[in-house]
């Protein structure tokens, strides 16, 4: 609908933990934090979309960006995060923005206002029923 996000950068749970093989390749600094970055090579035969992927990921585990790479090796979009605050009682980067790659005046942000981490959820919240008939 617009957004520069695909349905499977926003649905997608382990698939880059299980899905790729990741590789350090190097280090930089980031608000006098070490910051990894990572290459990410799909396994043989994994369902993904991506050729590559490269990762920058913060000493403290947070995620700074992501750059998706088709089958070529060639740059598609790139994912960046920033305002890095107390969230639900943890550091999480509030403002997400993605892009198609040289194209910078077109973009989707998506910036969280609020966050809640290991709340419960009724077991039938998304029940068929429950999705049929909504609650308000």
């Amino acid at each position: 609908m617009g957004s520069d996000f695909s349905n499977d950068d926003l649905s997608r749970t382990d698939s880059l933990l299980t899905d790729y093989i990741h590789t350090i390749i190097g280090t930089e600094n980031h608000e006098e934090k070490k910051v990894y970055i990572i290459k990410s090579m799909p396994k043989p035969k994994a369902p993904v979309v991506w050729g590559m992927q490269k990762l920058k990921i913060r000493e403290d585990h947070i995620f700074l960006e992501q750059e998706f790479f088709d089958e070529d090796f060639q740059p598609v979009k790139i994912l960046t995060t920033k305002k890095v605050r107390m969230m639900g009682k943890k550091l999480f980067p509030s403002v997400w923005k993605m892009q198609k790659h040289a194209v910078e005046d077109e973009y989707t942000i998506l910036e969280y206002k609020k966050l809640l981490f290991n709340i419960d959820v009724p077991g039938n919240l998304f029940s068929l029923s429950s999705l049929k008939t909504p609650r308000r």
